[in-house]
């Protein structure tokens, strides 16, 4: 919350008074990837407080908090996998064009989007397909909640690619 705090204090700073030359909250693609690799980390540390209580129980309990925490998990974890991978690649990009890439949120917007959208979406379909036919798609792992093992293929997808 702090990191947001002083990039939002930072940037009504120099709205207000700007400096030489006006400078915009993102000055390459790098930026909003990092900025959305924090709100994926956020919530996967929301999620994390809750596998904490669970971790100090000592035991999982099935309830819609334990449902949203999976989702939350899902959603975090492959969020920050997909942010990283993207950063990498954003870097790799630049050291292949020696530095001669500007900012473009043609670039960044769609990537961004469709990261979010596969993992939310893939949480929240996944938990209706399956509690439609009666099935649990987030089960209690030994001390938190995450996708049933009977569903090593849907694991996969949501957290390695």
């Amino acid at each position: 919350m702090t990191v947001l705090c002083i990039i939002e204090w930072k940037y009504r700073q120099n709205v207000i008074s700007p400096p030489h030359r006006p400078q915009s909250l993102f000055r390459a693609d790098l930026d909003p990837y990092m900025l959305q690799l924090l709100f994926g980390e956020i919530i996967m540390s929301a999620s994390g407080l809750i596998d904490a209580k669970c971790a100090i129980a000592q035991k999982a309990w099935c309830s819609t908090v334990y449902q949203v925490q999976s989702s939350m998990n899902v959603i975090g974890v492959g969020s920050v996998a997909a942010f990283t991978s993207a950063i990498t690649i954003y870097a790799w990009w630049i050291v292949y064009r020696n530095g001669a890439v500007g900012y473009s949120p043609h670039v960044w917007i769609p990537i961004s989007m469709a990261i979010w959208l596969y993992f939310i979406l893939f949480a929240v379909v996944g938990y209706l397909v399956k509690s439609g036919k009666g099935e649990n798609f987030f089960e209690p792992a030994p001390l938190w909640y995450f996708i049933a093992r009977k569903y090593t293929v849907e694991r996969i997808f949501g957290q390695y690619i």
